[in-house]
């Protein structure tokens, strides 16, 4: 599995700061903004009560004070008065008291401090600056005599908001510490979980290479750069559905992993290989070497998969499709550079897999245009444009018609008759061969219906389904309703599916077929010998016949190598009791190699061109005698 890539979130701009950065600097500030308000509050709140406590005493003081001194004024005794006053010294708080009598005129003083020098006056003088002055009457009876003032000192109390103050900011000191510590906790499991998520954000778990958001980030950043040229291989692989239908999953996710390496391996040197999803890689390739075009990129891409690949123990060949395209002319952004190499390995894929293609305008021309083939079908199948034509099937040994294949046929408004190979690769892409496969099926079963009370009963006729009539479940759903739609005898029917199809999903596709086998079906795999040809699915399978692709009919002599695979075929089929229909028969000298290796059936030129139904009535009628065979060579 490749390294892990650090992944910049974009050219060229600054990385910001960390979430478990933010996190622990909001949180100490929040912390040291809590402990703030809370100690200015409750310094705040115990200096009013400290004060309101010191002011009640003084008070309290002055009116015990007053009790003493108001006989010494009501007699004018000024040394009496002073005695009084000396008794306040009790009280560090009390400053000075002064005793005015009614006229205002002062009677009395006392100051606790001794006459100081002039620079230690102004001193206390601006020490003694805040000094809380109280007041009280001095009364005999109801006789106004005077007043006594108190100045009381407040550095008792300054002295105590101070140190409260300080402890609350050695305790506010301790909590930030304290909440510092476990911040710190808990951003590094923050970073941890941050580390985690852009990994998920940027990386693909199966094989560590960065992902499709990742891609989107360096395409848009590479979009952006002025005079930039790079190119981007978009590189699907091909069936690879079939390693994880074979092999599990698990086996799948491993040779993703496997697959990726190699990719990184051969394009890390001049670019980076991303994986998007599922079995699709891209690779953004920003520097070539000298003489390097487009087409040496996807030859060096697809050669990445021409030696088999060694995965547990095994050789496993796997080939992917690529499409190209290039900064800046296929495209001015991400998304327009992505949608025109993906056009391109659909092309080719198209064109037979294993490839590469370079995207060019035609191709949209294409697409738009299979995309209005594509609605001009779904309305074809509302108006009744379609038509069946039979291929007759013979007994090669007796050369009587058995039975017939339903072909399809579009009579198409203004471009007239189309053959299959117009428009069912565009059903197949738009996801309309399930009714079209439901159409066939209903118009054919209606059609040996009718055969069969004309007296032709004795004809099958043999349809081809989809592999995506298998893979959405609907093929019993559609013989069923086309059995009671047309009452056709279902022994007369008979389902044709290829290789691929069947093996997509074998132990669901053996119970359907099973289940058509109970309804009296027989069942084919057609064009045998183009897919897997896996001896165990011809085993597990409930199938009556196996059919050889014409590609082996085509040069079949008496000799050579379609001879002795044919030979292997029929040989195969016989010895599994299973009937066998040779496709493609235009020559005697096919129809003899095919009697001497003992085929029971077959179909094509040599006897007919498929048919409407009215002239293959005719045709059985007539009972033509068809081209004597040459002999084998």
């Amino acid at each position: 599995m490749t390294s892990r890539v650090a992944l910049q979130p974009g050219r060229g701009a600054a990385r910001p700061r960390s979430l478990a950065r933010r996190l622990t600097s909001a949180a100490l500030q929040s912390t040291a903004l809590a402990l703030l308000v809370a100690g200015l509050a409750v310094n705040v709140l115990v200096y009013g009560w400290s004060h309101a406590t010191l002011r009640g005493q003084a008070e309290l003081q002055a009116a015990i004070a007053s009790d003493g001194i108001a006989p010494a004024l009501l007699f004018r005794d000024t040394r009496a008065a002073g005695e009084v006053l000396q008794l306040l010294k009790s009280s560090p708080d009390v400053r000075r008291a002064t005793v005015l009598d009614a006229t205002g005129q002062e009677f009395a003083r006392y100051d606790a401090a001794a006459p100081r020098p002039p620079a230690a006056a102004t001193q206390a003088a601006a020490a003694e600056a805040g000094l809380i002055e109280v007041r009280q009457p001095v009364v005999q009876g109801r006789e106004h005599l005077g007043e006594l003032r108190l100045a009381v000192s407040q550095r008792a109390l300054q002295r105590q908001t101070l140190m409260l103050c300080g402890a609350t900011v050695l305790s506010a000191l301790l909590g930030l510490v304290v909440s510092w510590l476990r911040v710190r906790r808990v951003r590094r499991a923050v970073g941890r979980a941050e580390n985690e998520l852009n990994q998920l954000a940027y990386f693909d778990p199966v094989t560590g290479l960065q992902n499709r958001h990742a891609a989107m980030e360096l395409l848009a950043g590479l979009a952006g750069e002025p005079a930039a040229r790079f190119s981007v291989l978009l590189l699907d692989l091909d069936d690879f559905k079939l390693v994880n239908d074979t092999m599990g999953h698990a086996a799948g996710d491993a040779l993703l992993g496997q697959l990726g390496g190699a990719l990184q391996h051969a394009f890390g040197a001049t670019g980076q290989v991303f994986r998007l999803g599922g079995d699709e890689f891209v690779a953004v390739i920003r520097s070539r070497r000298a003489g390097e075009s487009a087409e040496h990129l996807g030859r060096h891409a697809i050669a990445c998969f021409n030696q088999p690949m060694r995965f547990r123990g095994k050789l496993m060949p796997v080939h992917a499709s690529v499409g190209i395209a290039e900064f800046p002319g296929h495209g001015a952004t991400a998304q327009e550079l992505l949608r025109a190499a993906d056009t391109a390995m659909y092309r080719a894929k198209s064109s037979g897999k294993n490839g590469f293609a370079i995207y060019d305008e035609s191709m949209d021309r294409e697409n738009v245009a299979r995309m209005q083939l594509s609605e001009e079908l779904a309305a074809a199948l509302q108006r009744d444009e379609l038509v069946l034509h039979y291929q007759p099937i013979l007994d090669l040994e007796t050369e009587a018609i058995i039975g017939v294949e339903a072909l399809v046929r579009w009579r198409h408004p203004t471009r007239g008759m189309l053959m299959p190979g117009a428009f069912i690769e565009v059903a197949e892409g738009s996801g309309l061969i399930v009714e079209l496969g439901g159409w066939v099926l209903r118009a054919a079963a209606r059609q040996q219906a009718a055969w069969q009370a004309r007296g032709l009963g004795h004809l099958f006729v043999a349809v081809n389904v989809s592999a995506q009539q298998l893979a959405r479940r609907t093929l019993i759903d559609q013989v069923d309703a086309a059995l009671k739609d047309s009452g056709a005898d279902p022994r007369q029917l008979q389902i044709e599916l290829t290789e691929h199809a069947l093996i997509e999903d074998v132990a669901a596709n053996v119970q359907m077929l099973a289940v058509l086998k109970l309804r009296g079906m027989k069942i084919a795999i057609d064009d045998f010998g183009t897919g897997l040809s896996s001896l165990s699915y011809l085993k597990r399978l409930p199938i009556d016949k196996i059919k050889v692709d014409r590609s082996f009919v085509n040069d079949l002599s008496a000799t050579g190598e379609d001879f002795a695979i044919v030979a292997t075929i029929v040989g195969l089929a016989n010895a599994l009791k299973k009937e066998v229909v040779a496709e493609g028969i235009e020559t005697p000298q096919q129809l003899a190699v095919l009697k001497r290796l003992r085929a029971q059936h077959g179909q094509g030129f040599l006897f007919s061109r498929p048919l409407p139904a009215a002239d293959v009535e005719a045709l059985v009628a007539r009972a033509d005698t068809f081209p004597a065979p040459a002999p084998a060579r």
